[in-house]
């Protein structure tokens, strides 16, 4: 039985559709961005052949994914911790704290499942932490990764992450560059120079 619940994309209200997933995985469900009752035989074949033009969440018992296709995971979520950096890269990207262990500033490059930005918010209460992401999609599917509301030290903001910099960014303490493709550090990026000294990328 299809259960939803109410996000926004746009400013326009939409609904996330919990459905059961297309495939045979005990105690699996999948989350679209789709209106109520539209889960049918068209859209779990786009979701196997990867045309499915959204990202989507998929649980499996108490772990969350977030999917763009099924062939990788963007973000990974254990619904007891979600707070925790499960996939090995996000813990990766935390060793900057070696080199600027109090950063005053933290900019997030790409939101997805939000890992970094409830890490960071977690673990680092004196940093202000700003993530820029740019697709609606994503910033529409934040509460169901748990990611808090913005506050005097916490904003999410849906905007091109160069583009900020480029024009609103401020000096940073540490910039963490988690886009999903390899335009995001291109070389007319303004990166170094928006970055305050002793400063990471």
């Amino acid at each position: 039985m299809t259960e939803t619940g109410v996000c926004c994309v746009d400013d326009q209200q939409v609904r996330v559709a919990r459905n059961p997933a297309p495939f045979p995985l005990q105690n699996s469900r999948v989350l679209l961005l789709e209106p109520a009752g539209s889960y049918g035989p068209e859209l779990s074949r786009q979701l196997l052949d990867g045309t499915y033009d959204k990202p989507f969440i998929l649980d499996c018992g108490a772990l969350r994914f977030l999917h763009f296709d099924l062939d990788k995971v963007q973000s990974l979520m254990r619904c007891d911790d979600p707070d925790a950096l499960c996939l090995r890269y996000t813990r990766k990207m935390m060793s900057f704290l070696l080199f600027n262990p109090q950063p005053r500033r933290i900019l997030i490059l790409g939101l997805g499942g939000g890992s970094l930005a409830k890490f960071c918010y977690r673990h680092l209460p004196s940093a202000t932490i700003t993530a820029v992401e740019i697709d609606p999609h994503v910033m529409a599917l934040r509460e169901e990764f748990r990611i808090p509301a913005d506050d005097d030290r916490f904003h999410v903001l849906q905007e091109d992450g160069i583009r900020y910099m480029t024009l609103r960014g401020p000096r940073q303490g540490a910039i963490l560059v988690d886009t999903t493709t390899v335009t995001a550090r291109r070389p007319d990026s303004p990166l170094p120079s928006s970055i305050s000294m002793p400063g990471v990328v």
